[in-house]
């Protein structure tokens, strides 16, 4: 089942991103991201860093398409004999709605696919033993974004990864 739904996800962001990759309107940017983990997951990880690169493709006067992939890095927080980390690459298929055409203010959303990848270490009667492993989620968003001018803007987006849910920031250059 699981390997069949991120089939699907993955066939949906192709089918997304093959048409946009023969428009001529394409643009692409690139972004910085800040990751704050909530509830459980910010009980154990601390901020994240990473960076992504997309690319968009204005559907009409309101409405932009975009595909999206990055990296995000997270450590984990102190506790003593135990340590662990946790990076995630999402790919994500995103849409802008802008109420106006010449409003600086938008809301995003979109679906993906985030395929993670974890490291523990901790000592347990005096050997040091170590654990890793990865899963891909399913991953939904939902925010707003702000455009400072024409190649920067500044994006605020709730993502949900079942038990991974954090808020990214993410500000984007536009090339």
């Amino acid at each position: 089942m699981r390997k069949s739904m991120i089939s699907v996800i993955l066939l949906f962001t192709l089918m997304l991103t093959m048409p946009m990759a023969a428009c001529a309107e394409l643009a692409w940017y690139g972004a910085g991201v800040l990751a704050v983990p909530l509830g459980g997951f910010g009980d154990v990880a601390g901020a994240g860093f990473g960076g992504a690169v997309g690319a968009v493709h204005p559907y009409s006067e309101q409405i932009n398409l975009r595909g999206q992939v990055g990296y995000t890095y997270f450590g984990g927080k102190d506790f003593g004999t135990f340590s662990w980390s946790y990076s995630a690459i999402p790919i994500l298929a995103l849409a802008e709605y802008h109420w106006e055409s010449d409003s600086p203010i938008y809301a995003l959303g979109g679906v993906g696919l985030t395929i993670s990848r974890y490291t523990s270490e901790y000592t347990l009667l005096g050997n040091k033993v170590e654990a890793d492993g990865s899963s891909n989620e399913i991953s939904i968003l939902g925010g707003a974004g702000y455009t400072v001018n024409e190649q920067i803007s500044i994006e605020a987006l709730l993502t949900l990864i079942s038990d991974i849910n954090q808020l990214n920031v993410q500000v984007t250059y536009s090339f």
